[in-house]
């Protein structure tokens, strides 16, 4: 019996770390861009992502110029724009900051 429970215990276990996995991987860089509130200081315009800050930093052609390993260090706050770290440490998991840079490094056109 306790045998059975910890079988159960186990598969149980297993589905939500492939569900957990699967849904990461399902995300799209925008939608991780717009739900860790980036918005709320960047824009991408080309990507009809507008921000409530007055005068935002668009992003929209940023993959014009940076690879996606600079942003994750950017995000991670391991290398500097300008002579500034990033304001904020990026919060999501490893997944999503792969899906993420990556979709940055795409920001290669205005709208």
């Amino acid at each position: 019996m306790k045998l059975m429970i910890g079988a159960l215990a186990a598969l149980v276990l297993a589905l939500c770390v492939t569900t957990t996995s699967t849904a990461a991987e399902k995300k799209d860089g925008k939608a991780i861009f717009e739900n860790a509130k980036c918005a709320m200081c960047h824009s991408v315009d080309a990507a009809g992502i507008t921000s409530k800050k007055a005068k935002p930093a668009d992003l929209s052609i940023v993959g014009a110029t940076k690879k996606a390993d600079w942003f994750a260090k950017y995000l991670k706050k391991e290398v500097d724009l300008n002579g500034k770290k990033h304001p904020a440490v990026f919060k999501g998991t490893d997944e999503e900051t792969v899906v993420l840079t990556k979709w940055l490094e795409t920001l290669k056109k205005a709208k």
